[in-house]
């Protein structure tokens, strides 16, 4: 009697045992896999930060290349009024000379 009973002991040992290898076994498989699962979402987070980060830098960049351009064609619609300006001051001046050598031209003529 003596050994059946210390067989069973040990046989319920060995399973209480094996039992807590493998939910030990199962928790570190867990924990791996939150850790894995952690570190993936970590690195999607980093992905999609420095994504982010370089599309703004390209909105920014087009920004100032626009606002460049448009100082550019303000700079330049402000040269031309003024070569407009010019222009029409020297067909006014040209009339005027036109007017007093066709004025000189009939006195010279008479």
């Amino acid at each position: 009697m003596f050994i059946p009973l210390y067989a069973n002991r040990l046989v319920k040992g060995s399973l209480e045992q094996a039992f807590n290898v493998s939910k030990t076994f199962c928790d570190a498989i867990c924990r791996e896999k939150e850790i894995k699962l952690l570190q993936s979402t970590e690195e999607r987070i980093k992905t999609t930060t420095e994504r982010v980060e370089n599309m703004y830098q390209k909105v920014e960049d087009i920004n100032h290349k626009e606002n460049t351009q448009n100082s550019t064609i303000q700079g330049m619609e402000f040269r031309l009024r003024k070569l407009e300006d010019v222009a029409e001051q020297i067909l006014n001046h040209m009339a005027v000379v036109h007017r007093l050598v066709n004025e000189n031209h009939i006195t010279l003529v008479e």
